[in-house]
Order: structure tokens, then sequence, then C-alpha cells
């Protein structure tokens, strides 16, 4: 049995485990000049995802809080910013936007898409659009260029990814929805 959080996370003693995520929002070079903020605030809510099963730790999946906000948002709320706008967001944009919440509910949605849409053709074009953050190499359009997608075939994939059979949205618990 596994009765503490991975030892990438002890480092962090202070924090709760899914907020010691967000620490990955700053640093060297400041990110709050990131143009592709949304991509680093998608990964640190996809953290979030991080439980303690029986014998071992899980990380994303359907059954994470924050992806069925974003499902709960974008298909019973219609509510979602097309990623061409979305991925090209600043820090400070992102964060004086007063519809903060959905927001982060869709990079959560946003990160579970990249990372798991058909076992992880993006995975890879997500962890090049981090470097290209943490390097400051980042651009409006990077992420649909690291991808070889255009962003309208990636917001048509990202919902055909978030209409899976698990459970209609409108099911899901308002107690997690970020307001």
């Amino acid at each position: 049995t596994v009765d503490t959080p991975p030892a990438c996370l002890s480092s962090l003693p202070s924090m709760r485990p899914p907020m010691a995520s967000h620490s990955i929002t700053t640093g060297s070079p400041p990110l709050y000049v990131a143009i592709c903020f949304a991509v680093v605030e998608a990964v640190a809510c996809y953290m979030e995802s991080l439980a303690r099963r029986e014998d071992h730790w899980t990380l994303g999946g359907t059954d994470a809080v924050r992806y069925q906000d974003a499902r709960f948002r974008l298909l019973t709320d219609n509510y979602y910013v097309p990623l061409a706008e979305f991925s090209s967001w600043s820090r400070q944009r992102l964060q004086a936007d007063p519809q903060i919440g959905k927001l982060y509910s869709q990079a959560a949605g946003l990160a579970h898409f990249l990372i798991h849409d058909q076992e992880g053709r993006y995975r890879d074009a997500l962890v090049a659009c981090l470097e290209s953050i943490y390097s400051g190499r980042d651009r409006p359009g990077t992420l649909a260029e690291l991808t070889g997608v255009p962003f309208a075939d990636l917001d048509r994939e990202y919902r055909a990814f978030m209409e899976v059979p698990d459970s209609p949205p409108e099911e899901i618990p308002a107690a997690g929805r970020d307001d």
C-alpha cells in the first residue's frame, strides 16, 4: 500500500499536491510574459487529478473533477473559447477574465485531450509547447504548429474527445464545478 505522495511531490511539503502543481507557473523565464500561458495552466490543472487508489496513484482519467467540469461547460453550458484564442492568452489575460473558473475547467479538458486523445497522439506536441513556453520562444500559433493541425480542426477534435459515452455531463454533481 502506498501511503505517501510520489517522491516528486515530497519537496513541496507545505502544499497540497494538487495545488503544488500550480507552482510550475512561476520560474525562469517569468511566465507572466508567456503567450501560451493557458497551456501551462492546462498542465497544472491536469496535475490536480493526482489521486491515490488502493495500492497506486493515478493521474488524469474520466473521473477527474476538472475534466468532468470541462465536459459540462462545453456540452451543457456551450461554453468554449476557441483554441486559437485561448492558447494565445497571457497570464494577465487569463487571470483577469471574469469567467476564470470556466477557463480553468477548459484548461483541464485541454490537457486531457492533448495527453489522451487517440492514445496520446498530441502528447509530444504538448511537451514541445511547454518547452517553447519555458524557453521564452512561444508565440500565437505555437500549439497548432507543433501538433501540425489547424486550430479549427483541433477545436472539432476536442469536442469529439469530450463527447465520451461515460456519463451525460448533466449528471455530474455541481459541487465540483468552477464558477
